[in-house]
């Protein structure tokens, strides 16, 4: 048993890009917050975050769906694309885990995509300021927790998780715990270098902030399934790893367990979605419903999802002994999905990156709707100014320019030649003796990643 050990479990779920209810996905994320027992019926609305509490567990859950949701269309593509509400949601995880914690409870967090950036800076702003103490209204322990988020941010020498000024703002703001931090389970983190935003300056995108990538003593094991097979420029991997000086290095409580998976991102967190959403006020139905007509879905791999979702799941059951994370117990969300995963399963869309056309056509759709509902859009607003049809048809236009800087591809490295793949040609058994590279056609996937990983590797291990 853990000396850390706490007997109450605090859980928070971040989905990956543009996953929750208001686009009727069921990621990784979603499935691990169902199997901890958050029903899906309970939110008042498609965006909010599903909170949950078992107190014959003593666990506490919160669920919150995807970034990308809740907005116009164009506010979609670019939150989606580029994360821009990524600190509010930062603050949004945080100021939870100060509504429901004490000094008896272990945190343990879930992420995919920029989701599992999200938990990642959650963890960076408990490093830097602890968890705060709420304070005697909402309104100040919201101030509270907007401060804490700045200070993690920060450039400056006095925000920095070891200056005397800081250390002081722990002690008398928060609580007095070692690694609240349990469990870190994290699907495909991307954000390597920071969360781009657009700069027209810059001619483009740039990267405003560098977020730490070094995981901190907070937190004590973390579980990181990454992409071998991405291909997408935008959705560079961010890699789990401790600072050359952690203190911890040989103590048995603190772990990174990075293993790369078969598949592309979206894959790996069983992420369906359409890049053109299905409208959600009259105007968007009526004006994407020709690029929805004209899109595919694209579909995850289950072969690659299931391989990670068993992972995720077996690494819960080594570290909850208690079996107070999972609902059913872990063995038993263990035998339905082995039992799942030997039979018949999609393969889903592969590597859509060669085929953007098919599935993103921002470049016709977007010159033809110029062209047909300029002079329609005038006459429209002339009679029926409440419609408002030029705001969405630009917004619909404006696709165009993020989709065409985000689609750029560059094959992905994995550094590390003693790191921990998927064999994909070896039989596995979980998959009914059938290597992972038959059953989910992996083929079909351009990533030279692996094949380059692998000459790399041999060369270096020859005596």
């Amino acid at each position: 048993m853990s000396k850390f050990e706490r007997s109450k479990k605090l859980v928070v779920l971040f989905d990956g890009t543009w996953c929750g209810r208001e686009t009727g996905t069921e990621t990784n994320v979603s499935l691990i917050a169902k199997a901890i027992g958050i029903p899906a019926s309970i939110a008042p609305t498609d965006t909010e975050p599903l909170t949950y509490e078992d107190p014959s567990r003593s666990l506490k859950a919160c669920y919150f769906p995807g970034i990308g949701l809740g907005g116009t269309f164009l506010d979609y593509l670019f939150d989606g694309a580029t994360a821009n509400t990524i600190g509010e949601e930062c603050m949004k995880g945080y100021q939870y885990i100060v509504e429901n914690f004490d000094d008896d409870t272990d945190i343990w967090m879930f992420g995919l995509s920029r989701g599992s950036y999200t938990v990642r800076c959650i963890g960076g702003m408990i490093n830097n300021c602890g968890i705060v103490k709420p304070l005697l209204t909402t309104d100040s322990t919201r101030r509270l927790v907007e401060e804490v988020y700045a200070i993690y941010r920060s450039p400056y020498d006095e925000d920095k998780p070891s200056h005397p000024s800081m250390q002081t703002f722990r002690a008398k703001a928060s609580w007095q715990v070692n690694s609240p931090i349990a469990f870190l389970g994290i699907i495909d983190t991307v954000g390597s270098l920071g969360i781009p935003r657009l700069n027209a300056q810059a001619g483009g995108f740039d990267y405003p902030e560098f977020f730490s990538q070094d995981v901190s003593a907070s937190v004590r094991r973390v579980y990181h399934a990454c992409s071998m097979h991405d291909r997408l420029w935008a959705f560079q991997p961010c890699r789990a790893r401790r600072s050359a000086t952690f203190e911890h290095k040989d103590d048995s409580d603190f772990s990174i367990n990075e293993r790369w998976f078969p598949g592309c991102h979206y894959d790996l967190g069983r992420q369906k979605f359409r890049f053109f959403r299905t409208g959600v006020n009259i105007v968007e139905k009526l004006l994407f419903s020709l690029p929805n007509a004209l899109t595919t879905p694209v579909i995850p791999n289950a072969v690659c999802a299931d391989l990670v979702l068993h992972w995720l799941f077996s690494s819960i059951a080594a570290n909850d002994p208690a079996n107070q994370i999972l609902q059913r117990g872990a063995r038993a969300s263990l035998t339905a999905l082995e039992t799942s995963m030997r039979g018949e399963l999609t393969q889903g869309s592969g590597d859509v990156y060669g085929d953007m056309g098919k599935y993103a056509p921002a470049g016709f759709i977007g010159t033809a709707v110029s062209k047909m509902t300029s002079r329609a859009s005038e006459l429209a607003n002339s009679w029926m100014p409440n419609l408002q049809l030029v705001p969405a048809i630009q917004s619909f236009l404006g696709a165009k320019t993020i989709l065409n800087i985000l689609l750029a591809t560059r094959d992905r490295r994995i550094q590390d030649v003693d790191a921990e793949l998927v064999d994909l040609q070896a039989p596995n058994a979980l998959l009914g003796g059938v290597t992972p590279w038959a059953k989910g056609g992996l083929e079909r996937y351009q990533s030279e990643t692996v094949r380059k990983w692998l000459l790399v590797r041999d060369i270096v291990r020859v005596d």
